[in-house]
């Protein structure tokens, strides 16, 4: 009760000052009425009763400003006035206000922009119910880690293990239908259910669509695909598409903001028994080798993760007690599913660079403003000296000038939130516009909002900006001498110097260290453009067809007389995942792991890959899966350093069931005949270097699952592409699930380059700009304050040269200084950068080691420092020696 009378009294006295003033003058008068009529009883006079009582009390109004301050409104108030005060300042100043706002909202703006691409991916849980208590789920055994589940496994996981309450089965699928491609995913029926969506059209999927396999050709579209594929049609349900050649009926729509739960938005879903209509190769309804299915449980309120965990893992371990010795689960993993990638060590370093950087752009804008605030505030000296004289405390000072400070803020997290907001739409769009047409259709990002979080994000921004860039100078303008102070004598005029040396060294600091980090990028970037991979990729084109059709397809690319030559692979390169083999030459015990491939003959004919030495593939090895081999130049001189490796012996180790399990093929035989070695290649985009070692062996896929076949086509490629794929979708319905040019593989590779590189521009570009803002800045005072100085040394003989170059060399002094301390840091930096588990490339890696970034980050500092000092140089050496006299 006492706090709530505080504050309504508090309130009363907040919007009745006046009245509580003319009442507390009221107060005070009777207090010293009633005290002089006590002291008159005494017998002393009026006169001498009235001064004893004044006295007694001392300063009435000191008295009454004490009273007054001591209630919790006082601060509002003052808060008030402080406010008014500052805008009416501003005001006054509105080219300094909206130098500040701009300088510190672009810095807010960028900073946000990162957030809320690191908010919608790792901090925003899905749309959907209850989500922190979803996990992935998978089991480790000796033969591999993170495996999948067969239909078997998913049913007794959610039967046999007590701490979950539900579980889902999901296998995400890429398909082409109604004109484009498609991004879905195969679930089981109580997907919906367990999730808590809901449709807006028609009806979500349900178990009973999902209870034996190819019954239920049914399909559920996402809100997104729906408007952006089928133009938001009401009279969508009931219509069927064709997928694959299977025909399926659209069921339902689903509620708008949700598209799955991955890190690519979802277009459709389908009942998990459809799974053969959809996937080549092993069934998992019908083998139980087979472990495609990705399964999401929903933990049971009342139990902790590490609960849960070792529930999973006794349940685990007896579901796989009959199971052979490689495929029994030794360990389980559980991850959350709650956003698209969970709050890790891994998602922290992966965001932590551009964090940083970022970061830094905010720390310059604050030097800046800092510097710009601590000249207004010593211009203010004589105000802020005579206010201390009165009687003013240094703390009440501080706060008005740091009041002075939120008051720019808001404005400037207003800017940098419109800021963001922009960036939020348009950043995809240019994401989109860095492609070609085809590499647009392959790339899905999840839709970036802005949320209580992100407005969360940007006021903590704005109030740590706030403190940075307005406390130091509040604190550095409040502690001078009074008596110089009210004179207008800034006897601090030293250390308000050194501490705004300080802050221009800073920011080329920071300036050099994000031009450096830029200019590896784009070094990096243009080192890549220039590898030679080797591989003739023009006029190339994959083709990846069903299983069941690819013959068919085959026999008509052949027949077709645009395509020049036609090629199998098990691996295309560029587009798939590097696959390894156990080898080692005869008599040989130390076996090596080195990447393999298994093509027909005409692979190196397809992309004009040369033999070194030997011979290539007949048409029956491949045909028979001989036991030879073509290897490449690096796994010659690997496995045979002083030797021919052609007509060499190579034994291979056979693939075990866990292996073939995990989608690992290796030839039947375990030992094969080197026929020819193959000029080395780069066939992985992620490094961009050539292959450390490759083996080539013979086969035509035919029977196999996961081979591609590869055409070169005689004259336009993209033209030729769309003209076979019409043809094929014509005689073949559903047979070809993907056709891309290898130039657009490869392309796509380039991608991450030209996004970071990108990146990297703009930020030295904004770090160049605010460093050359803060050199002038502080040049231009510093000129005003030495132009006694500079007058005295012109009436005394000194030429306007002379002054000019005095101006540059203290300018030249601190950018200096700003680079011995940034170059080291940035060298560091680089080699971090370099050797980051997600940008770890030679490119880069030699972009780092080159010193030619260094000394050209360097020039370009120097030169924007010239630039920036060259006008208040010029104005120094125009000064008028007598009027700077007379004036001082």
């Amino acid at each position: 009760m006492s706090i709530l009378r505080s504050c309504v009294d508090g309130l009363k006295s907040l919007f009745h000052r006046d009245g509580d003033h003319r009442e507390l003058d009221r107060e005070v008068d009777s207090f010293l009425e009633l005290s002089a009529r006590e002291k008159m009883k005494n017998g002393m006079s009026r006169a001498e009763a009235v001064r004893a009582a004044r006295l007694e009390i001392g300063n009435a109004e000191a008295v009454k400003e004490e009273v007054r301050g001591w209630g919790w409104e006082v601060w509002i108030e003052t808060l008030f006035h402080d406010v008014r005060y500052a805008a009416r300042c501003f005001r006054r100043a509105p080219l300094f206000s909206a130098t500040v706002i701009l300088t510190i909202g672009l810095a807010l703006g960028l900073n946000t922009m990162v957030f809320t691409v690191f908010n919608a991916y790792v901090l925003a849980p899905f749309s959907v119910q209850d989500p922190y208590s979803l996990y992935s789920v998978t089991w480790n055994t000796k033969a591999t880690t993170g495996r999948g589940f067969s239909w078997t496994e998913f049913q007794d996981i959610t039967k046999k293990t007590p701490v979950f309450s539900d579980a889902i089965a999901v296998r995400r699928v890429s398909v082409r239908a109604n004109g484009g491609e498609l991004e879905g995913q195969l679930v089981s029926g109580n997907y919906f259910a367990m999730l808590g969506v809901a449709p807006v059209l028609g009806r979500t999927l349900m178990p009973s669509d999902a209870e034996s396999p190819g019954s239920n050709p049914v399909i559920v579209l996402s809100h997104a695909a729906w408007s952006a594929r089928f133009g938001g049609d009401p009279a969508v349900v009931g219509r069927t598409i064709s997928i694959r050649g299977h025909d399926f009926e659209i069921i339902g729509v689903t509620r708008s903001g949700f598209a799955g739960m991955s890190n690519a938005p979802t277009d459709f879903w389908a009942p998990i028994t459809m799974y053969s209509q959809f996937v080549d190769g092993a069934d998992p309804f019908k083998s139980e080798t087979s472990h495609p299915l990705e399964v999401t449980v929903r933990v049971k309120p009342n139990f902790s993760i590490d609960q849960a965990q070792a529930a999973f893992l006794v349940s685990s371990k007896q579901l796989t007690a009959t199971h052979p010795a490689d495929d029994k689960v030794i360990g389980v993993g559980m991850q959350s599913s709650a956003t698209v990638f969970p709050l890790t060590a891994e998602s922290i370093a992966t965001i932590a660079p551009s964090a940083i950087a970022f970061g830094l752009i905010l720390l310059l804008a604050c030097a800046n403003v800092a510097n710009m605030l601590l000249a207004r505030a010593m211009a203010r000296q004589r105000e802020i000296g005579v206010r201390l004289a009165l009687g003013a405390e240094r703390k009440r000072l501080v706060r008005q000038l740091l009041t002075e400070g939120f008051l720019l803020a808001i404005p400037s997290a207003l800017l940098g939130f419109v800021l963001a907001w922009v960036a939020s739409k348009l950043g995809p769009k240019m994401l989109y516009g860095m492609m070609t047409s085809e590499l647009a259709k392959k790339v899905r990002f999840e839709a970036i909002t802005i949320d209580w979080r992100v407005f969360c994000f940007i006021l903590l921004a704005a109030v740590v900006a706030t403190v940075g860039f307005a406390l130091v100078p509040a604190l550095q303008a409040t502690r001078g001498n009074l008596i110089a102070a009210t004179r207008g004598e800034f006897m601090q005029k030293h250390r308000s110097g050194r501490l705004r040396g300080a802050l221009v060294v800073t920011q080329v600091a920071i300036c050099v260290m994000l031009l450096i980090s830029a200019g590896i990028f784009l070094h990096g970037g243009q080192n890549v453009q220039a590898i030679d991979v080797r591989l003739d990729l023009h006029n190339v084109i994959e083709v990846i067809t069903r299983q069941d059709a690819r013959l068919k397809v085959s026999e008509m690319l052949k027949a077709d007389r645009s395509v020049e030559m036609e090629a199998v692979a098990l691996r295309v390169p560029f587009d798939a995942g590097i696959r390894w083999i156990l080898v080692s030459p005869q008599n040989v015990r130390t076996g090596a792991w080195v990447q393999f491939n298994s093509v027909s003959p005409e692979f190196f004919d397809v992309f004009r890959l040369p033999l070194t030495r030997g011979r290539n593939f007949t048409e029956t090895e491949a045909r028979e899966e001989a036991p030879v081999v073509i290897v490449s130049e690096a796994t010659a001189q690997k496995l045979w350093p002083d030797k021919d490796a052609v007509g060499q012996l190579l034994r291979i180790r056979p693939a075990s069931d866990a292996d073939r399990a995990n989608g690992i093929y290796t030839p039947a035989y375990t030992s094969a005949t080197v026929v020819g070695i193959a000029r080395d290649a780069v066939s992985e985009g992620g490094d961009f270097s050539f292959d450390p070692s490759c083996i080539y062996f013979p086969g035509t896929g035919v029977g196999q699952n996961g081979y591609s076949l590869l055409i070169r086509v005689h004259g336009n490629a993209e033209r030729m592409k769309q003209t076979l794929d019409e043809k094929l979708s014509e005689a073949i319905p559903g047979g070809v699930t993907r056709m891309d040019k290898m130039e657009d593989i490869l392309q796509l590779q380039y991608l991450p380059w030209h996004v970071f590189s990108g990146i990297t521009e703009i930020l030295g570009a904004i770090a160049l700009a605010l460093t050359a803002i803060g050199i002038y800045g502080v040049i231009a005072y510093l000129v005003s304050e030495r132009s006694r100085d500079i007058g005295i040394r012109m009436a005394l003989g000194a030429s306007s040269v002379s002054v000019v170059q005095s101006v540059l060399g203290q300018s030249l002094k601190l950018a200096a200084a700003g680079m011995i301390i940034g170059a080291p840091i940035a060298l560091a930096i680089a080699r971090l950068m370099a050797s980051h588990v997600f940008l770890r490339n030679h490119a880069l890696a030699d972009a780092a080691r080159g010193f030619s970034v260094y000394p050209a980050s360097a020039a370009i500092v120097i030169v924007a420092t010239i630039c920036a000092a060259i006008i208040p140089a010029r104005k120094a050496s125009k000064l008028d020696p007598m009027s700077i006299l007379r004036h001082n």
